[in-house]
């Protein structure tokens, strides 16, 4: 044992990373009840780059509860999305926090929300925004949902949506007016539309793309006048 321990740690430090996991995993073998092995052979995997080795490591670690903490969790899910599994490492997530295993802190709940849409799960996406909207008072996950939304064809919930953001000084409420101006163009809301994008006007990271909408919804108006 001595011998393979002294080989694990003359091989982390050359960098052998994939080697030095195989050494590691063989120390689980002799001793499969020491936590540390379990470690150093999933942290090692990462290093040399075999993600999927380590996921299949810690899963079974935490299943026999050889590493059964938040942050060995928090690792596990972060690891099912790096391997393009978003759905398991949201299902792991979710549970987790109802359980009580993990922390329902905005950090976990936004987490949460970029896992579902990286699954495609837009409904549950919408809903793990929204609630971080509420229960942490982001503004950021305000405009996520709404744009979500847009996303989606939900015109009318996102309008509403944004017509809350759109008062936020700043950045943020900019922007909410311009996806406000966007879904009053495709509804052929002219009068809505360019009453914000003259507000836009007055902005000077807007003025451009604020202008090419004036011109633009007045070309529309006239057509129509004329007719």
């Amino acid at each position: 044992k001595q011998t393979a321990i002294i080989r694990l740690s003359a091989l982390t430090a050359l960098q052998r990373y994939g080697v030095a996991a195989e050494q590691a995993e063989e120390l689980i073998r002799h001793e499969p009840k020491e936590s540390k092995w379990w470690q150093q052979a999933v942290s090692l995997n990462l290093s040399a780059k075999r993600g999927d080795q380590a996921l299949a490591l810690l899963q079974t670690a935490i299943d026999r509860k050889l590493m059964d903490d938040a942050a060995a969790r928090n690792q596990l899910i972060r690891l099912y999305a790096w391997q393009g599994l978003p759905y398991r490492g949201a299902r792991l997530l979710e549970a987790a926090m109802a359980k009580g295993q993990m922390k329902a802190s905005a950090e976990n709940q936004q987490l949460l929300a970029q896992l579902w849409e990286g699954a495609r799960e837009w409904p549950k996406a919408v809903d793990s925004w929204q609630l971080l909207a509420k229960q942490h008072a982001q503004p950021n996950a305000a405009m996520r949902v709404a744009e979500l939304l847009l996303q989606q064809g939900k015109t009318e919930a996102a309008m509403t949506q944004l017509a809350a953001i759109k008062s936020v000084k700043g950045e943020q409420g900019n922007r909410a007016k311009a996806l406000l101006v966007q879904a009053h163009l495709n509804k052929e809301q002219y009068a809505q539309a360019l009453e914000l994008a003259r507000e836009l006007q007055q902005q000077d990271n807007w003025q451009q793309r604020a202008t090419s909408w004036v011109n633009y919804i007045q070309a529309q108006t006239d057509g129509v006048n004329k007719k």
